[in-house]
């Protein structure tokens, strides 16, 4: 179920959609609510989003801007660059400035991303965003060199566990936002914005396009950088990638083929734990975000506090 463009708005208020890959891992414990409940969350939400907008560190800022972001782009927009110069040495806050800007299309995001290559020079993430604008206008000269530095990069980061757990704890400490609200209303919008549009680099490894060399040792490299990153959406780009540029029997297509097996291996574990709908298991839920740089870690932690074994059985 992975599409190209893996930015789709997923809202509060709209039906409770997330990529595949993030379905069971991430939302496994929301529940469905009435409309009136809905409603209720709605309001916290903006009340908090009005509490955290007057307080001058990083992630109640962060956390402001990203809880606006459907009702008052702008004034998201102005609380996340607030939050950059409060936190002028995170990448991750880097990441999300850039990303919103490209998703909004209401500012450059070039400036955020060129930061974040300073702050985190082994992250090839900034890159897909330089990648998507090149792509669009069809700037070939500035689309291979997206291309190569991605690909020279060790991996794509975005941050996912460190923006939702610091953002959702900060959405929810002192707001009279519960942070099961907090949590939910973070990782929807997060994931509307902070996941990059791996379109691009799909059609530049199309299969038709890897019968030149260098092209194909391009879609290599891109494949070793995706396969190395944080969250498993970009693991998944890795794996379709690797299996076009590498023979079946190669060791590079097995280890695409074995990190699959993992994923859906974890995917299906996870499904069954239920938890983030509750207090409690909301704040063990954002502790061990905490505690994991990578989503992969984060699932492994979590289905070993549940008592299940984190590895698929031998095939």
């Amino acid at each position: 179920m992975l599409r190209d463009d893996v930015s789709t708005r997923l809202r509060l208020q709209a039906p409770r959609l997330l990529l595949a890959s993030m379905l069971a891992l991430i939302l496994s414990g929301c529940v469905s609510t009435t409309e009136r409940q809905e409603r209720r969350q709605q309001l916290a939400i903006e009340r908090g989003a009005a509490v955290l907008s007057v307080r001058t560190d990083a992630d109640s800022l962060a956390a402001a801007g990203v809880l606006q972001l459907e009702r008052q782009p702008q004034t998201a927009l102005a609380l996340i660059a607030r939050a950059t110069n409060a936190g002028s040495e995170r990448p991750d806050l880097f990441w999300l400035q850039a990303q919103t800007c490209q998703s909004t299309k209401a500012c450059d995001p070039e400036p955020a991303a060129a930061r974040l290559r300073q702050l985190d020079p082994a992250n090839g993430a900034s890159w897909i965003i330089s990648l998507t604008r090149a792509d669009a206008v069809n700037d070939a000269v500035a689309r291979d060199t997206a291309l190569k530095a991605i690909g020279e990069s060790q991996r794509i980061d975005i941050y996912w566990t460190t923006l939702v757990s610091r953002l959702s704890s900060a959405a929810s400490h002192d707001t009279r936002t519960s942070l099961p609200v907090a949590l939910t209303a973070v990782m929807g919008e997060i994931a509307a914005v902070g996941i990059p549009t791996y379109s691009p680099l799909s059609k530049a490894c199309a299969s038709e396009r890897l019968a030149v060399d260098q092209t194909l040792e391009t879609c290599r490299a891109l494949s070793r950088a995706l396969l190395h990153g944080d969250t498993y959406i970009t693991e998944m780009f890795g794996i379709a990638i690797a299996k076009r540029v590498w023979a079946a029997d190669s060791t590079e297509w097995q280890a695409a083929g074995e990190a699959s097996r993992r994923y859906n291996y974890v995917s299906e574990k996870s499904r069954h734990i239920d938890e983030t709908h509750t207090a409690a298991g909301a704040a063990r839920f954002v502790s061990m975000l905490a505690q994991n740089r990578r989503e992969q870690d984060f699932s492994r932690a979590r289905l070993i506090a549940s008592g299940m074994n984190p590895d698929p059985p031998a095939p």
